[in-house]
């Protein structure tokens, strides 16, 4: 079995100490989602190596993310054609970081 999983992109803020020390229920919203899924793909991913790791096919799993932070964080659901292009430059500077390690995934599906 081979494995392709595309990220969203990791959303890598920081919360000073100072800033959110007072903050109530209705302020941590955001960034209590922002964790909580970052969280939750960091353990799948950490789990799927494991898996692939043990079975000595660590090649067959790949997954592709970025982090996001405030310079590059664009709203996925902003349709503007200038949003669009800059979703579109992200996906394309990820498959030419990634081109090798596609190839790779690419030779074993054609198998």
């Amino acid at each position: 079995m081979v494995i392709l999983s595309l990220g969203t992109g990791d959303v890598k803020k920081g919360y000073p100490y100072e800033q959110a020390r007072n903050w109530g229920q209705f302020q941590w919203l955001l960034p209590l989602f922002d964790i909580i899924m970052t969280g939750v793909a960091e353990t799948v991913d950490y789990q799927m190596r494991q898996i692939y790791d043990a079975t000595r096919t660590p090649q067959q799993y790949l997954r592709i993310n970025t982090t996001l932070t405030d310079k590059n964080m664009l709203p996925i659901d902003k349709s503007s054609d200038e949003n669009l292009q800059a979703i579109r430059r992200v996906g394309q500077q990820l498959a030419e970081d990634y081109s090798e390690e596609l190839d790779a995934i690419v030779d074993l599906l054609l198998r």
